[in-house]
């Protein structure tokens, strides 16, 4: 009888496991390493590469793991715990900015505290890659993208010489695409203003809405090369199977059919959007006079953006999208919402312009 209880119970557990949901995380998490003080041979971008990486993938919508000049038992950590964060339905991303060397076909991400006089020491001194993708495996989301700016020259100088320069091409696992700052055998430059030459151009194109990734990153390539004059060519491995992008298209609103001024008179009616607007990011401000038609005053307003996430815009006084509408709004204390949202600024913004806008 016990045998059978213990038995039956082991039915319902397995049962009960078998009907639970599984864990469902973030739909976007990135873990961003940046290490610059490599003792014999420091690093002038990867700090600011790492924290403009970070600020511009929180902007598109994913949570951020950062470490900042990490030992080989801070990267460790990190890892585990970006795996752990990891859902089924995930976006997972990987950046580093650093040193990176290969040994005997395999590529390794260094930390800052790697004491490596010999080549065979590399393996248990350094991360290696095939690591990262193994974490990245074991999660079975359906994307995954890994991107490297870390083929910088040999840190070690004399003490170790590699036997070969720049990463080893590594093909990417289904669902994956790995981005390298260059290519295959070759060094990447750190760059001589606040980002390395491939962060740099990264940052720009990731902000543009609506681009797919594949696209990205072929601008990007094109803007390195031209700009190194060919002595650096950034390259990707790709297998993803589902469309991939840092940022929403933008939707457009249709033109109106008459200018946007409504002649005294006239039934008033809502103003759309006639151009696209800017890129809109977390500090961005706009001042603009207020005039009372009916007596005359006029006053000036400041709204600022406070953090742009994902499709939605965290104004001062509510809420709104990429396109610049709002959708709730606070005025006199009381948090009005729009449905549909409403206008708030009509694109393109000049000094002197005149717009009639009807708040619904």
């Amino acid at each position: 009888m016990r045998r059978l209880f213990a038995t039956l119970l082991a039915a319902v557990a397995w049962a009960a496991a078998a009907q639970a949901p599984a864990v469902k995380g973030p739909a976007r998490v990135a873990l961003v390493i940046g290490n610059a003080a490599y003792p014999s041979a420091a690093l002038a971008n990867p700090l600011n590469d790492a924290a403009d990486m970070a600020k511009e993938l929180e902007a598109a919508g994913f949570t951020v793991i950062r470490r900042d000049n990490a030992k080989l038992r801070d990267m460790h950590l990190a890892l585990r715990e970006f795996g752990d964060k990891l859902g089924k339905t995930s976006t997972g991303l990987f950046y580093f900015a650093g040193h990176g060397v290969q040994v005997r076909g395999r590529n390794y991400l260094l930390p800052v505290d790697a004491d490596i006089q010999r080549e065979d020491e590399v393996a248990f001194s350094a991360i290696d890659l095939a690591a990262v993708m193994e974490k990245l495996d074991s999660a079975r989301n359906p994307v995954n993208i890994v991107i490297l700016d870390a083929c910088r020259d040999n840190p070690f100088g004399a003490k170790l010489q590699a036997s070969a320069k720049g990463f080893a091409q590594m093909e990417a696992p289904a669902g994956t695409l790995i981005a390298y700052s260059t290519a295959p055998g070759t060094a990447a430059a750190d760059g001589g203003g606040r980002n390395g030459l491939y962060t740099g151009h990264l940052l720009v194109e990731m902000k543009k809405p609506g681009a797919p990734i594949e696209e990205t990153f072929r601008a990007v390539r094109a803007a390195v090369r031209r700009d190194s004059k060919g002595a650096q060519v950034p390259w990707e491995s790709t297998s993803l199977e589902t469309e991939f992008k840092f940022r929403p298209a933008v939707k457009v609103a249709a033109a109106a059919p008459t200018a946007p001024s409504i002649p005294a008179g006239t039934t008033q009616r809502r103003i759309v959007s006639l151009t696209m607007p800017p890129t809109l990011v977390a500090g961005d401000s706009w001042t603009w006079k207020v005039k009372n038609v009916l007596d005359g005053t006029e006053a000036l307003r400041t709204q600022k953006i406070r953090e742009v996430k994902g499709e939605q815009v965290v104004w001062e006084h509510g809420l709104g999208d990429l396109m610049g509408n709002l959708t709730k709004a606070r005025t006199l204390g009381v948090m009005y919402e729009y449905k549909p949202s409403t206008y708030h600024f009509v694109f393109p913004l000049r000094t002197g312009a005149v717009y009639d806008l009807d708040f619904l």
